[in-house]
């Protein structure tokens, strides 16, 4: 089976950005990179003490066609969820990257 078999979640890349506000403060924000068709495996589920609540996150490896311009400091918006990149790890000859992830919150 061929990679394009395999890659049919549809993603959005994301890289966070920083922007002054009226009021002179910094702000970060996040801005889209690309739509990109994807593979999902979830790995592993954890849960995490955020805010005093327990938060349920997870680690996922994430395949995509490999592009130069990404980077661990980007997420990965998939189905009102968001995964941060950990690692970024080029796979089969420079054809594909494995996404290390963490995450699966809620944004918005």
């Amino acid at each position: 089976m061929g990679l394009a078999a395999q890659l049919y979640y549809r993603i959005t890349l994301q890289q966070r950005s920083t922007a002054q506000d009226a009021y002179g403060q910094q702000g970060a924000s996040w801005s889209n990179v690309a739509q990109l068709w994807a593979g999902i495996e979830h790995v592993d589920g954890t849960e995490a003490v955020a805010s005093g609540t327990l938060t349920p996150m997870t680690t996922a490896k994430i395949t995509i066609r490999w592009r130069a311009d990404v980077t661990p400091t980007m997420r990965v918006l998939y189905r009102g969820q968001a995964w941060d990149i950990e690692a970024v790890l080029p796979q089969h000859n420079n054809r594909e990257l494995l996404l290390l992830c963490t995450g699966g919150r809620s944004y918005g």
